[in-house]
């Protein structure tokens, strides 16, 4: 399907979709209590993303304690 980013499949475009509500909810101080299925979902979205920009083994760091992410660091 054709995005304003350009071209992706629909399971993508609805992952995306996913992960941006719950980090916007967030955001928002809102008491977000999303399934644990969705956070797995956006979890996984997020690295995947990360895996993609070449950053993953940053994150990977950090998520086990080896590391940390610096203040402006993110996957999009």
């Amino acid at each position: 399907m054709g995005t304003a980013f350009g071209e992706g499949t629909l399971d993508s475009y609805l992952r995306s979709r996913t992960a941006e509500l719950l980090l916007h909810g967030m955001d928002l101080g809102t008491d977000v209590d999303p399934l644990p299925e969705v956070l797995v979902a956006s979890g996984a979205f997020l690295v995947e993303r990360a895996v993609r920009s070449g950053r993953c083994l940053e994150v990977l760091r950090a998520l086990s304690g080896h590391g940390t992410l610096s203040p402006s660091f993110n996957v999009y």
